[in-house]
């Protein structure tokens, strides 16, 4: 019976022991941003500001953009004009994505032409006044 009850004792102490070990907590994947603009070439941040390490990267478009994951912190560097969107995963499986806008640049020639008001009876008069310049990308919006 003293060794049953030994038994007993020794089994209890060791669910005890074990059943206190902490499990392991999993955080979810949080960025400090949505989004994300940049222009080509420039380099930008997104700082991860809870996860659980181990972190992959998956760009949508690679062309856009490659980025790395360095001391906490998603650094994107803008390859050329386009959008796409980021998704960061952990290694508890966790994931998080923000888009990326990388903005271009566009030479624009201007040369100087004096234009006349030839329609509201001021014939051959010039004008004075401004210009409004509006460029739009072909395929991108209306």
């Amino acid at each position: 019976m003293k060794k049953f009850l030994n038994y007993m004792v020794c089994c209890v102490l060791v669910l005890a022991l074990t059943a206190c070990e902490d499990d392991d907590v999993i955080s979810e994947l949080v960025l400090a941003g949505s989004e994300l603009q940049l222009y080509e070439g420039e380099t930008g941040e997104v700082e991860i500001t809870s996860g659980n390490g181990k972190y992959v990267i998956d760009v949508a478009q690679p062309t856009v953009a490659e980025a790395i994951v360095e001391d906490g912190k998603v650094v994107v560097k803008a390859l050329k004009y386009g959008f796409t969107t980021l998704t960061i995963s952990d290694g508890a499986g966790e994931s998080a994505s923000f888009d990326l806008s990388v903005l271009g640049y566009f030479d624009i020639e201007l040369s100087s032409h004096e234009v006349e008001d030839f329609q509201n009876g001021g014939v051959g008069r010039g004008l004075d006044g401004k210009i409004l310049l509006e460029a739009r990308v072909p395929g991108e919006g209306s």
